[in-house]
C-alpha cells in the first residue's frame, strides 16, 4: 500500500498539547485526488488538515490546500497555514530561499485558492527550538452584515444584552459584524468582560447557525472577544484580548482562530480601538490574542492593522482601507506515514 508523510502541529503554541492542534499532509508530489484529501482530513478529525503541494499560480514557492472534516475545502489564512509554513521551516524546507532585509527575515509568497499571499519567517538565531515565528499577511479586509437584533443574539449567547459590548478607553463597542480576509466569513462579537465571555455555553448549535446567517447568510463561524481584564498586557507590552469561537459545523470549540483574529485587528481599527498615526510607530498597531482556555489550550496570537502597501496616513480616511496580519509560532507534536486512500473510494 501507497503512503504519505505527515505531522500534527500545535499551533499558536511552543508547548506540546496547547496549542491549536493542524494535521500537514506532504503532497509535495501533488498525486492526491481531492477525494483523497477529503478521506484523509476526515480520518484526522482535526479542525483543519492541510496539505503541502507545489503551486499552480505565478510567484508562490508553495501551494496550501485545507480541508475540514466534513469534507469542506477552506480558504482562510489562519491556524491552517501559518502550521504548515511552520512546518516547512521547522523541516528545513526553506533553506533555498535567502533572507533579506537587516532583519534576516524570509520573505514569499504561499498559495492559498487563487491567491498568492505574503509569508515572513523569522528564526531568532540564539533559540533553536522556540524561536521560530511565521507571519501572514492577510488580503485586505471586507465588512459584511450587521447582525440586527442584540437581545435575539444574546438569548442564543445564555447572557444579557447589556453583556454584548465593551468599554474601551471611554469608547463603547458594540457592534456585532462579519468581517472578513478571504472567503471565510465570521460574526465578530465583543463582550462585555472575562468572565461573561468563558461562562458562554453555546449547546443548540441550529439556532447558532440561524443568528450568524441572520448578519450574513455566507457567514458559518462565531468570534467572541473582549479585552483582559485591567488592561493587561503581554510580556512585549501589547494589550492581551481573549477570545472564543464556535462554528455550527465543528464538534467543539476552536482553540485558535486566525482567520476570525486577524479581521478582529481590522475591526478594532474601524471602531476606534487602533489609531494609525504619522509616526513610524503608529503605522502597525498590534495586539495579543489569547484563545483556547475552555478548550483546554493555551493558544498566542499577535494580530496587526496597518496602511495597505502604497497609501499614506493621510490618505486612510476610509477605516476598512487597512491590512492584516496574524503572527505566531508552533511545535511538533506527532509524525508518521498514513495509508493513501484507494482511488475508487467514494466521499
Amino acid at each position: 500500500m501507497s503512503t504519505v508523510q505527515f505531522s500534527v502541529v500545535d499551533v499558536f503554541s511552543t508547548t506540546p498539547y496547547k496549542g491549536n492542534p493542524l494535521a500537514v499532509v506532504d503532497d509535495l508530489s501533488s498525486s492526491l485526488t481531492d477525494t483523497q484529501m477529503k478521506h484523509i482530513a476526515r480520518q484526522f478529525n482535526l479542525s483543519e488538515t492541510t496539505f503541502v503541494s507545489l503551486p499552480t499560480v505565478k510567484n508562490a514557492v508553495y501551494r496550501l490546500r485545507s480541508f475540514l472534516p466534513d469534507g469542506k475545502e477552506v480558504f482562510g489564512a489562519g491556524h491552517n497555514s501559518l502550521g504548515a509554513i511552520w512546518w516547512l521551516a521547522k523541516k528545513g524546507s526553506l533553506g533555498s530561499i535567502k533572507p533579506s532585509g537587516a532583519d534576516n527575515r524570509i520573505h514569499f509568497n504561499q498559495q492559498l485558492g487563487p491567491d498568492a499571499l505574503p509569508v515572513v519567517v523569522y528564526q531568532d538565531p540564539g533559540d533553536d527550538n522556540q524561536g521560530l515565528s511565521v507571519t501572514l499577511r492577510q488580503a485586505p479586509p471586507k465588512f459584511h452584515g450587521i447582525h440586527p437584533n442584540l437581545a435575539e443574539l444574546a438569548g442564543v449567547l445564555g447572557i444579557s444584552e447589556a453583556s454584548i459590548g465593551f468599554k474601551w478607553e471611554g469608547k463603547t463597542i458594540a457592534t456585532p459584524q462579519v468581517v472578513s480576509t478571504s472567503t471565510t466569513r465570521h460574526l465578530l462579537v465583543p463582550i462585555s468582560d472575562e468572565t461573561v465571555l468563558h461562562n458562554i455555553n453555546l449547546v443548540d448549535r441550529d439556532k447558532l447557525a440561524k443568528e450568524i446567517q441572520y448578519a450574513d447568510n455566507m457567514a458559518y463561524g462565531l468570534y467572541l472577544f473582549t479585552p483582559s481584564s485591567q488592561n493587561a498586557s503581554a510580556a512585549d507590552g501589547l494589550p492581551i484580548f481573549h477570545a472564543r469561537f464556535f462554528s455550527p459545523g465543528m464538534s467543539g470549540e476552536d482553540p485558535a482562530t486566525g482567520s476570525a483574529a486577524g479581521p478582529m485587528a481590522a475591526y478594532l481599527y474601524k471602531y476606534g480601538i487602533f489609531e494609525l498615526g504619522a509616526m513610524a510607530s503608529q503605522e502597525e498597531q498590534k495586539v495579543v490574542v489569547l484563545q483556547g482556555l475552555r478548550a483546554g489550550r493555551a493558544c498566542y496570537l499577535t494580530i496587526a492593522v496597518g496602511l495597505l502597501e502604497g497609501k499614506s496616513v493621510q490618505g486612510i480616511d476610509d477605516r476598512e482601507a487597512v491590512s492584516t496580519s496574524v503572527t505566531g509560532q508552533g511545535v511538533e507534536v506527532m509524525k508518521g506515514s498514513l495509508v493513501i486512500p484507494g482511488t475508487e473510494m467514494k466521499f
